[in-house]
């Protein structure tokens, strides 16, 4: 187990797996292949203080960036981190024996003995737990570390989950309001030429007047995306422990990339190394412990005392001994006779311990069923990205070029170029919003199975923009 108080692991950074990455050439579609970089693995919690500046994401910073960052400052990361740190730390004396007592005692009403009058009684003793109950109390220690630790994974990887998706919801965003703006440049341009057809007696109103009612549309759609902005991008400030309105950077990369494991595979790996279950499983064996430390409790303690008596001379200094201290060595054991109290703590661990069981065995139950809607939504996400990109998208760009053609030629309607102009943008939202998806989907596989989960690069990535 990790100890962060030791003077080696002070500068203890956030623990993150590192993704093994493709070596096959980059697509053109800017994507990132890692679970979470190499320097998010144990990112100093004393290079995050509370006081830390909120703008210091360079503008081209990429997604492995703005995860570090979140490591660094996530208020609820730090949380999990110092809980951690706490139980470490209280390991050092879960075992040790209790404080010996020192005793002092004054006779206001001198007791006269035969070797002379008693002054003063100093005493000293020291209580031993019964065999084994320092270790239990060890195990108890060392099992709340474990815990701890294991709820830090698990916060961890769900910040760097929140964080994925937070991205892909601006990304997507920032790609719709890009495509948008180029529909209502176009529609403009359709406009201008049925400004001057009009002109000629080319053209009739009614196809002009469709047009910019259209374009009224796509401005409207336009203005209710950027509208969203601030609020995708709070949402990710929020995700990185930021004020809602700092600067963010430019979104130009998504977390992609081509599964490596089949469904049994991550499941095995989701059973194996999920976070959550890991907590689940340390606070089983949390609970066991106090099961066993709550049997011991009724063991008696025994201890042993000192006590040093001072005497004056005594009144006939012929006698023998006279003025000598005399030293009294005892022991005494504790008498646990109530019980009630020790029956009534063990049955409440053993039930703690029960319900902890409970909790693994119903959250094990149900990883299967997640991880397979997570990998339901990547594979949906993924074949949809393979449709548009493929096949949808391309058609419908050369659809709109055909029909412009002929509208040039007066051999189909503005209706007709307006419908191709529409679905070409359906299309490409489309596209992007399924980029996003799969890139989301990505990201709860990788929370379920504990961040460690093999990529390559895809090759549905690179579509035409």
């Amino acid at each position: 187990m990790l100890r962060p108080d030791r003077p080696l692991l002070a500068g203890l950074l956030l623990l993150g797996a590192c993704q093994s990455q493709s070596t096959t050439d980059q697509p053109a579609r800017p994507v990132s292949h890692t679970s979470a970089p190499a320097s998010a693995e144990r990112a100093p919690l004393a290079a995050a203080p509370a006081t830390a500046e909120y703008d210091d994401l360079a503008p081209d910073a990429g997604l492995d960036a703005v995860l570090v960052y979140a490591a660094a400052h996530s208020a609820a990361l730090r949380a999990a981190f110092e809980r951690w740190r706490a139980a470490v730390l209280a390991q050092d004396g879960a075992g040790s024996w209790p404080d010996p007592r020192l005793t002092y005692g004054y006779y206001l009403n001198s007791v006269e003995t035969r070797t002379g009058p008693m002054r003063h009684q100093i005493g000293l003793s020291q209580t031993f737990p019964w065999f084994g109950r320092s270790g239990d109390a060890e195990e108890v220690a060392a099992s709340a570390a474990e815990r701890a630790e294991r709820a830090f994974d698990a916060q961890r990887e769900a910040l760097f989950r929140d964080v994925r998706h937070a991205w892909a919801n601006l990304y997507v965003l920032e790609r719709s309001i890009s495509l948008t703006r180029e529909n209502s440049i176009l529609l403009q341009n359709f406009i201008e030429l049925l400004g001057t057809r009009y002109m000629l007696d080319a053209a009739r109103h009614p196809d002009l007047i469709r047009v910019q009612l259209e374009l009224g549309k796509v401005e409207d759609q336009l203005a209710a995306l950027e509208e969203l902005r601030p609020v995708r991008e709070a949402q990710l400030n929020s995700a990185l422990g930021r004020p809602s309105d700092s600067r963010l950077p430019t979104v130009t990369e998504l977390d992609d990339g081509s599964l490596q494991l089949d469904d049994e595979q991550l499941i095995a790996e989701a059973r194996r190394a999920n976070p959550q279950l890991l907590a689940l499983s340390a606070q089983v064996q949390l609970q066991h412990a106090r099961v066993q430390q709550a049997d011991r409790a009724a063991t008696p303690d025994w201890t042993i005392n000192l006590g040093y008596t001072v005497l004056d001379d005594a009144g006939d200094p012929t006698i023998d001994g006279s003025g000598s201290d005399p030293v009294l060595l005892g022991f005494s054991v504790g008498l646990p006779v109530y019980r009630s109290k020790y029956r009534a703590a063990t049955k409440s661990s053993r039930a703690a311990e029960r319900a902890a069981r409970a909790d693994r065995e119903d959250l094990s139950l149900h990883l299967e069923a997640d991880l397979r809607t997570a990998l339901y939504r990547y594979e949906d996400a993924d074949r949809r990205v393979r449709l548009y990109r493929e096949t949808l998208a391309p058609r419908a760009e050369e659809s709109l070029q055909a029909t412009l053609i002929a509208f040039e030629a007066d051999r189909a309607t503005m209706l007709d170029l307006l419908d191709t102009q529409r679905t070409l943008l359906e299309f490409g939202l489309s596209m992007e919003h399924a980029y996003a998806e799969r890139a989301k989907g990505l990201a709860d596989l990788r929370a379920l199975v504990g961040g460690d989960l093999p990529t390559g690069t895809n090759d549905t990535a690179g579509a035409t923009r």
